[in-house]
C-alpha cells in the first residue's frame, strides 16, 4: 500500500508571483499569479493602491500579500490576475479593487464558493471578460462579489450554481454590449437569487429561469421567503423598476407561486 502525504499549501510570499508586464517601464503594471492554493483569504490579494477613481470606503484588508511587493499608487497597478486550477474557495474582498484588470479573467473549475465582494471593483475600465471554466464546480457567488467589477461580457452562469447574492453583480457589466446580454439564463439548481443581483444590466430578449426551486410560500408575503427569486433582480437599488426582456420562460410550479402569493 502506497501512503500519500498531503501537500501542504505554500506560506507567504510562496503563494504568488507579481511579474512586472512587459513595457510598463514607466508606469508599472504587474501580472499577479497565484500559485498552488486550495484557499484564497479575506483580503490576501487586495489592491492598496490610491487613485482619485477608486472607491473610498474600501474594507480593512490587513492581510493583504501585496504591500511589501506592489506598492501604492495609480500607476503601480495589476492588470491580470491568474488562478491556480487546485483552487477551492476564494474569501471576503480577496481580490478587492483591481480597478485595472484587462483580457480574459478565468474562474477556475474547482472553485465552489466566492466570497462577499471578492472581485468589487475589478476591472472599472469595461475591458475584463469574465469566464467560468468549463465543468466548472461553482455553487456560490456572495454577495456583492463581483460588484461595479466593469466587465465587458456577461458569462453564462455554471450549471452548478446554487445561490447568487445580494447585488452579487450589480453594475457589473454597465460597459457590456451585444450578444452577451441578449437573453439570460438561471440554471436549474439555483434555489436563490439575492435582491438586485444584477442590477444595472441592460438585458434583452428571453428570460429562461430553468430552476424549479425558486418558488414562493403563498401563506408567505414578507420578503423574507427561501428557496426565493429576489426583488427587483434586474434593477439597481434606489430606481424605478423596468421591463428588460420581451419573454420570460419559466417552469408553472415557479410561476404559480408567485401569482397566488401576490
Amino acid at each position: 500500500m502506497i501512503a500519500l502525504t498531503p501537500v501542504s499549501e505554500p506560506t507567504g510570499s510562496d503563494r504568488f508571483t507579481l511579474k512586472q508586464n512587459p513595457g510598463t517601464a514607466a508606469n508599472p503594471t504587474y501580472t499577479l499569479t497565484v500559485n498552488c492554493v486550495r484557499t484564497v483569504t479575506p483580503g490576501e490579494f487586495a489592491s492598496i493602491a490610491s487613485s482619485s477613481s477608486a472607491p473610498t470606503a474600501a474594507p480593512i484588508l490587513s492581510n493583504t500579500r501585496l504591500a511589501g511587493q506592489l506598492g501604492s499608487g495609480p500607476t503601480r497597478r495589476v492588470t491580470a490576475i491568474e488562478l491556480p486550477d487546485t483552487l477551492r474557495t476564494i474569501g471576503n474582498y480577496a481580490f478587492y479593487q483591481h480597478t485595472g484588470i484587462t483580457g480574459e479573467f478565468t474562474i477556475p473549475a474547482a472553485v465552489e464558493s466566492i466570497g462577499l465582494g471578492a472581485f468589487r471593483y475589478l476591472g472599472q475600465t469595461g475591458k475584463a471578460r469574465l469566464r467560468f471554466a468549463q465543468d466548472s464546480r461553482l455553487k456560490t457567488i456572495g454577495i456583492a462579489a463581483f460588484n461595479f467589477a466593469g466587465i465587458s461580457v456577461m458569462p453564462p452562469l455554471p450549471e452548478s450554481l446554487e445561490t447568487i447574492g445580494i447585488r452579487a453583480f450589480e453594475d457589473a457589466f454597465a460597459a457590456a454590449a451585444g450578444p452577451s446580454l441578449s437573453n439570460f439564463v438561471i440554471p436549474a439548481n439555483m434555489t436563490s437569487v439575492g435582491n438586485y443581483a444584477f442590477g444595472s444590466t441592460e438585458f434583452s430578449g428571453t428570460l429562461t429561469i430553468r430552476s424549479p426551486h425558486l418558488t414562493r410560500d403563498p401563506t408567505d408575503r414578507t420578503q423574507t421567503r427561501r428557496g426565493r427569486l429576489g426583488s427587483s433582480i434586474f434593477t439597481e437599488s434606489g430606481t424605478t423598476a423596468t421591463q428588460k426582456f420581451t419573454r420570460i420562460v419559466m417552469p408553472r410550479a415557479v410561476f404559480t407561486s408567485y401569482t397566488q402569493a401576490v
